[in-house]
């Protein structure tokens, strides 16, 4: 009996992990645009303007990159979590030592999200909050 126990337990965290993994946020592949605003934190308080890029974005490449998080070359994404329709992501930049976390929720043809950055060497944090929608396909 115990035997039996221990074997379905061991199956049903292998479902559920590979249920996580292998899940995708509701989202359609393609051009998107962006818009962040953005407002800093700290002793240099102040709302940024907004600003609009374009990307285009995949089943497997659905993190959006916001323009000030593109300009750094170094960053890396890892730790990406989704959950139905949400996607959690950490965000590493060693040479700016910068530490960012993201989370956006898909709806099909459009997303919200934000994005925490944490600037340690001018000990600031940036808030971003995203909203994203298709434009259409990849050129």
């Amino acid at each position: 009996m115990k035997k039996k126990v221990i074997f379905f337990v061991v199956i049903f965290f292998m479902t559920a992990a590979s249920g996580i993994c292998a899940s995708k946020p509701d989202m359609q592949p393609g051009l998107w645009e962006i818009t962040s605003q953005a407002r800093m934190e700290g002793s240099f308080a102040m709302n940024m303007p907004a600003t609009t890029t374009k990307q285009c974005l995949s089943e497997q490449d659905f993190i959006p990159r916001t323009e000030r998080a593109a300009g750094n070359s170094d960053c890396q994404i890892k730790d990406v979590r989704v959950q139905g329709d949400t996607v959690n992501w950490v965000m590493e930049c060693p040479a700016n030592g910068v530490h960012a976390e993201g989370k956006v929720t898909y709806h099909g043809d459009t997303f919200d999200g934000e994005m925490v950055m944490d600037m340690k060497q001018q000990q600031m944090r940036m808030i971003s909050n995203m909203k994203g929608r298709r434009l259409g396909d990849c050129p």
